[in-house]
């Protein structure tokens, strides 16, 4: 007596099984490598070089929205020395 067994779901040749879901796995994984490397690396910069200043335009009016987050600080060294609150005395004659 063959007893066959039907495929279960868990096994390559089913409808639904494991295949569709390493291809679909597959497929996304070089969609990431091939954006990663051929449009992140190579793509955008040559954008940016080819764009030259205008790729860092920014209008005026969103210029003055936007706040500046100054990360590293460059407006420290350049702010005046507080002026003193208190005034020379002044020699008596």
């Amino acid at each position: 007596m063959n007893r066959s067994r039907p495929p279960s779901a868990g096994s390559p040749g089913a409808p639904g099984g494991r295949l569709p879901d390493q291809t679909i796995a597959f497929a996304l994984a070089v969609g990431v490598a091939i954006d990663a490397f051929a449009v992140r690396m190579t793509l955008v910069p040559a954008v940016l070089a080819l764009a030259g200043l205008g790729a860092w335009w920014l209008p005026v009016w969103l210029d003055r929205i936007l706040p500046d987050p100054d990360v590293e600080g460059t407006s420290l060294r350049k702010a005046p020395a507080p002026a003193p609150d208190h005034k020379e005395p002044q020699p008596v004659a």
